[in-house]
């Protein structure tokens, strides 16, 4: 038995969203993308490469 889970376990099957989707969309979703994201979803970390700081701007007249 264990000999057929095994066999069954190598079989790959395509995802049906795979089969129907075109060339330009799979390029599409192969390409880096950019999200804006708001600052109350970003938290800090240890070792984190970059410093969120929350900074209040004002307006100063004249500029």
């Amino acid at each position: 038995m264990a000999e057929k889970e095994q066999r069954r376990a190598g079989i790959k099957l395509t995802r049906v969203d795979d089969l129907f989707i075109s060339e330009e969309g799979r390029q599409e979703s192969a390409r880096e993308k950019v999200l804006e994201l708001p600052l109350a979803e970003i938290s800090d970390f240890r070792e984190h490469p970059f410093r969120v700081k929350f900074v209040l701007l004002q307006h100063v007249p004249g500029c």
